[in-house]
């Protein structure tokens, strides 16, 4: 396999590399080759080795599937949506975040594709909400569209149990979930939390959320509400420092997704049992957000606008949150199981589909491995039975 050439154009080599940040001199060692054959590369003279490809995919942190592309991807990333812990903008993102953003990119192509050949229709729902239409109203669209009750809701008894019903609704509804904490599946090139906490990639065909699996559970949940919220809008929302506009859609999504999450009836309702029972203030913040699965900050936030708290003591709660925040980042242990994790790398939905249209025949191994992030068809085996498929 190492030996096999490959039909990779030498702009996409020399953009790669370019990437890297690395001289042709660097590079070559970098790449255990002499200098002669790197130009030789860039210039289209000699083609590369399957095996370098990769090499050099993993080198410049971008899906081996890039490579192949006609042209250079235009690396100004202008997407719907980045979270980060203070909402600022992003002015440059790091090399793992464009990384992060083209395997999502190629992902997507693909599944519009297939999507397409298969006759499946547009979804409706997505852009069919905007700033002016009242949050209740957004709220109850949302939830019509994810069939989701309230019975459903009470009967999750965890995080996890709640997180796992609005992952498979929003799947159910057409949508890619994917939850990543580093760059495919190298542990050693984490994802910033301090850099962006999710974002959404728009499509009425094949929409696709990414949460940044490196945040603390119960903000995770926020995060995908938001961006769900950003479907229906349709709306890019990237924030910038003079965007009125865009701060003014991240507004509206904070707060659909709050009132999803934290209907202000029912927390009305659990504040003042819980005054009742003479719980101090940060006690009930904890309790509330027990109660609702969501993070203090999101309850913080939620009785600010609700007056139940001022401004003053929300901002000071918040820099507690925040700073018990950094404390939790620090102290948390990655690991697990490996295929377990994988099924959110890869989009449970859509492993499914790759998985399904592999032992159809209708993709190759080579295609099928690369968007599943398997070595081989013991790994599409693994990762079929985490995903609910029958093992052929």
């Amino acid at each position: 396999m190492g030996s096999q050439r490959t039909i990779i154009k030498p702009e996409m080599i020399r953009w790669a590399r370019s990437r890297t940040g690395l001289t042709v001199q660097d590079f070559a060692k970098k790449m255990r080759v002499s200098e002669s054959r790197i130009i030789e590369w860039e210039s289209g003279i000699t083609p590369i080795t399957m095996g370098k490809a990769q090499q050099l995919a993993n080198l410049s942190l971008i899906p081996l599937g890039s490579l192949f592309l006609s042209k250079v991807p235009n690396r100004d990333i202008h997407l719907p949506d980045f979270r980060t812990i203070n909402n600022s903008p992003i002015r440059k993102p790091s090399l793992e975040l464009e990384a992060t953003v083209l395997e999502m990119q190629e992902k997507q192509t693909w599944l519009r594709e297939y999507l397409i050949d298969n006759d499946t229709p547009e979804l409706t729902w997505i852009k069919s909400i905007s700033t002016q239409t009242p949050v209740s109203l957004a709220v109850r669209k949302i939830q019509n569209t994810l069939s989701i009750s309230t019975d459903e809701i009470n009967s999750c008894l965890t995080w996890d149990d709640y997180f796992a019903l609005l992952v498979r609704k929003i799947e159910d509804a057409g949508v890619t979930v994917i939850r990543n904490g580093v760059v495919g599946n190298n542990s050693h090139r984490p994802l910033d939390i301090d850099e962006f906490r999710g974002f959404v990639l728009v499509d009425t065909v094949a929409p696709l959320i990414f949460i940044n699996g490196k945040d603390n559970k119960n903000p995770q949940m926020f995060t995908l509400i938001h961006e769900l919220v950003h479907l229906f809008m349709g709306e890019s929302g990237l924030i910038g420092p003079t965007n009125n506009m865009s701060n003014t859609i991240e507004r509206y999504c904070n707060k659909v997704a709050a009132e999803f999450l934290v209907p202000e009836i029912k927390l009305r309702s659990s504040w003042n049992n819980l005054l009742l029972e003479q719980y101090d203030t940060r006690s009930i913040i904890k309790k509330l957000s027990k109660e609702f699965k969501v993070s203090s900050c999101v309850i913080i936030l939620k009785c600010q606008d609700a007056c139940l708290i001022s401004s003053s003591l929300a901002s000071e709660l918040l820099e507690e949150e925040e700073y018990n925040f950094k404390v939790q980042k620090k102290n948390k242990v990655s690991g697990g199981d490996f295929y377990a994790n994988l099924k959110f790398r890869v989009g449970q939905s859509f492993a499914r589909i790759v998985i399904s249209e592999l032992y159809n025949q209708n993709i190759t191994y080579g295609d099928a491995f690369r968007l599943l992030r398997v070595k081989d068809m013991q790994g599409v085996k693994m990762l079929s039975e985490k995903v609910g498929l029958p093992i052929l």
